[in-house]
């Protein structure tokens, strides 16, 4: 029950990708830098502030644009060699899948579709195919596709739309408070991702797995 409202069975449940199906290690990206010859926080310090970063998440550059922006910016400071050495092996590793949350997403999906909604690139099909996921999810909504990014409220009202199935009636998970509460703020039933544990317990708690984790030790 919210705000004194029945709920239904949730009809739709959305996964984020980073930080609750999608892990990076640090230490890989590291050694891509070390590798190349540049200062460690290098990729992070550039990748991430050019405006090719947030134009990509809203579908207005491709993720090969947004290397190509990295990689030129990264000459700039230490050289061809470096750079292209550095997104090469970016490039090359698409991060580490979280199994635990996995296999979450196998358990519900028998009894309900599930989907991810992220904020990412073009590339994202991509990285879930190369991850061993391209055949989990029913759905794809990606923020580049959509040309919307979280948490813009309108991003969770089109993917319900695009899914056929009324907003209150999807359940979204996410790591980041902010997006929770813009979901919520829509009226999409919503949990803030912390622990597989955690989410195990509020998924069963919507009735889309067995039981709480305690009641199966």
């Amino acid at each position: 029950m919210t705000g004194g409202v029945d709920l239904g069975p949730v009809q739709l449940c959305l996964f984020d990708v980073d930080g609750v199906l999608r892990t990076w290690r640090m230490a890989v990206l590291a050694r891509f830098e070390l590798d190349a010859g540049v200062p460690a926080g290098t990729l992070a310090r550039v990748a991430h502030c050019l405006p090719e970063y947030e134009r990509g998440v809203r579908g207005e550059v491709s993720f090969d644009g947004w290397c190509t922006a990295t990689r030129e910016a990264i000459a700039e400071q230490y050289g061809k060699a470096a750079a292209d050495a550095l997104v090469a092996g970016w490039r090359s590793y698409r991060g580490d899948v979280c199994p635990d949350v996995v296999e979450v997403v196998r358990e519900v999906r028998p009894g309900c579709p599930v989907a991810v909604l992220s904020n990412a690139h073009d590339s994202l099909a991509g990285d879930l195919v190369r991850l061993g996921l391209g055949d989990d999810f029913d759905l794809v909504f990606c923020s580049a596709t959509l040309g919307l990014a979280k948490p813009d409220p309108a991003i969770f009202r089109r993917a319900a739309a695009l899914a056929g199935v009324p907003v209150a009636d999807c359940l979204f998970v996410d790591d980041l408070a902010d997006n929770v509460q813009a979901a919520r703020g829509v009226g999409m039933r919503s949990v803030h991702f912390t622990d597989v544990a955690a989410l195990r317990d509020a998924l069963a708690a919507e009735g889309l797995l067995r039981g709480p984790v305690a009641s199966r030790v």
